[in-house]
Formats: structure tokens, sequence, C-alpha cells
């Protein structure tokens, strides 16, 4: 088993598990992505810890746990079709494509859609797709969506991003 292997491993062991991710899908989604694959080489060695990782422009990836209990709590279907607001760097995306049957991943920041997408690919996530979008007005035109999960706070969900819902 390589050292990222076990890291993986000991990240579902003792942040998922322990904290109240239950549902099997959603541990074997995260154990199969590698984290570190979608953050820089000088973040390799830290793929793993349970802290929130800078990805720059002040955009950042969430930390396993919480990531985890957000896709728990959609009770994604194998055959729902998952808008991912604030995709970042592209993990979480492809952590959906394990739970799903399509995800349209949208990321504000172009530069870091482009990387997101680029990430898709070498990893040959076949379906989903990165596109660089508003967060705020959600990606309808492959609406509609059996779950949307935003990656970050927000005050109210924008209407426009709620009619995009099945």
């Amino acid at each position: 088993m390589s050292v990222y292997a076990s890291r993986r491993r000991n990240m579902v062991e003792s942040q998922l598990r322990v904290n109240k991710v239950t549902d099997d899908r959603v541990i074997m989604a995260f154990e199969k992505m590698p984290r570190e694959e979608f953050v820089s080489p000088e973040l390799k060695g830290l793929a793993y810890i349970d802290e929130d990782l800078v990805l720059g422009s002040g955009r950042f990836m969430l930390e396993p746990m919480v990531l985890a209990r957000l896709m728990q709590a959609l009770a994604i279907k194998a055959d729902d079709t998952i808008l991912d607001i604030a995709a970042g760097c592209g993990y979480s995306t492809a952590v959906l494509s394990s739970l799903g049957q399509s995800v349209v991943g949208i990321e504000v920041d172009e530069s870091l859609a482009h990387v997101a997408q680029q990430n898709l690919i070498k990893l040959s996530v076949d379906n989903s797709v990165i596109l660089h979008s508003d967060h705020n007005l959600g990606f309808a035109s492959e609406a509609p969506y059996d779950a949307i999960m935003i990656e970050g706070a927000v005050a109210e969900v924008p209407e426009i991003i709620l009619e995009q819902l099945s």
C-alpha cells in the first residue's frame, strides 16, 4: 500500500467514520479518490489532514469530514444528476462522480476551473465536467439536477439555483 493510500485509509477511519459519516457509498467514494492528486506538489503531504487547504485566489478545499457530511446529507442515488457549486480543484466533483450518474461542477475562478477539469481528465473521471461559471447562477443549461451541493457558506441560496432542482 502506498503512503498516500495509507493516509487516505487513515482519513476515512479517523476523520469520517468517527464523525457520523456512515453511508457506505460515501465512505467508498472517499477511499478510492486520491485527494493528493488535486493539490499542488507542496501541499501533497497535507492532502489528508483534517483542515481546509488553501488553493489560492481566496478559494480552498473543504476538509474531508465536512465534505463527506455534506455529501451524505444529500443522499445521492446512483442515477442522480448533481450540480457542484464552487468546485475548486475538482476533488469534490470527482468524489461525487462515484455517487451519481453525472456531475456538473462550476468554478468562478477561470484558472482553477481549468486545473480542475485537467484533474478530472488525468484521473479518467468521465461522467463529470468542470465549467467556468458564476457560483450565484448555477448552471441552468444542464438542469434539472437531483442534488445541488454548495461548497461554502451562504446566507441564502439564490432562487435561480433552487429553480434548477428537479
